[in-house]
């Protein structure tokens, strides 16, 4: 768990308190310093429109060290100025966690607007506190993290799911990413697999089966079925010959669209056709709710 150590602390901002905290050690895997963001904060301070800051900093039990969670392009920016406003405040956050994961899932909590943090930037510190998982590819990371939320959440959502939230499912999931791993086990190998709505479809099938889901989709990647008209050579045929809407996922120009909705309703058909042992043609309705997994 984490939780606050002391109570904030205002102090007034100085060159030696920026240099201190932009020389802090991050989160492992904390978001790069973006020089775009950093003069951006710059521009604020030349126009006297940088309000108070809030920096925040946790000691892990775990790992004996303090970790910057807050605070990296404003610190870095006021460390480099000849003079400070001398008006200028800053908030002082301290926090004590007791392992690195905790100190991860802390760091996902400013994951608010004016953080700009991404889902991968969260899903990337939240990742390096998972010892299993800290070798496996940050777009494997962020591609299984989009799966698991659309099976759980829904599509769209029923509201707003934060960044903090999705990215936590690491930890609760992890041997769901690991499994999902052995089928991957790159792009170039599974790359018709390599999409959002695809691996939600594989997570609510693992929920449902894992032995036959494993199956399943070492079929649909491998396409080793020996009659062409399974239910998984032709989910298969299909997947190669589609593009999601957004572009995400695309293997050629000339295939044509789908979306997300279309994309899962037919993996999960033809995984329910493939479980009774019967052929189908994966007829999609868009009126219909994404069928559920038998």
């Amino acid at each position: 768990m984490w939780r606050k150590s002391e109570s904030t602390k205002v102090l007034k901002a100085t060159k030696s308190l920026a240099t201190e905290w932009a020389n802090m050690e991050g989160v492992p895997n904390d978001r790069l310093l973006d020089p775009v963001r950093e003069a951006r904060r710059k521009k604020d301070l030349d126009e006297g429109r940088l309000r108070d800051i809030e920096w925040s900093k946790c000691f892990c039990e775990e790992t004996g060290k303090w970790y910057r969670i807050n605070g990296k392009h404003t610190s870095n920016m006021l460390s480099k100025q000849e003079t400070i406003p001398s008006d200028l405040q800053i908030a002082v956050q301290t926090y004590h966690a007791d392992t690195l994961a905790d100190a991860a899932d802390l760091y996902a909590t400013f994951d608010d607007r004016s953080s700009l943090r991404t889902l991968g930037d969260i899903s990337k510190a939240t990742m390096a506190a998972v010892p299993e998982l800290v070798e496996f590819p940050k777009k494997f990371i962020g591609l299984a993290v989009t799966g698991m939320s659309l099976a759980i959440d829904g599509i769209p959502p029923p509201k707003r799911i934060s960044a903090a939230d999705k990215a936590r499912r690491l930890v609760t999931d992890t041997q769901f990413v690991i499994w999902l791993h052995e089928i991957f086990i790159s792009e170039k190998t599974a790359k018709h697999l390599w999409r959002g709505p695809v691996v939600a479809a594989i997570y609510s099938t693992y929920q449902k089966n894992r032995k036959d889901a494993f199956q399943f989709w070492i079929l649909v990647r491998d396409e080793t079925s020996t009659s062409p008209n399974t239910a998984d050579r032709k989910l298969a045929r299909w997947l190669n010959s589609v593009s999601i809407d957004n572009g995400q996922g695309a293997i050629a120009p000339r295939h044509k669209k789908t979306n997300t909705k279309e994309c899962m309703a037919k993996c999960l058909t033809a995984w329910n056709a493939w479980r009774k042992g019967m052929p189908s043609d994966l007829k999609y309705y868009p009126e219909k709710r994404i069928p559920a997994p038998i």
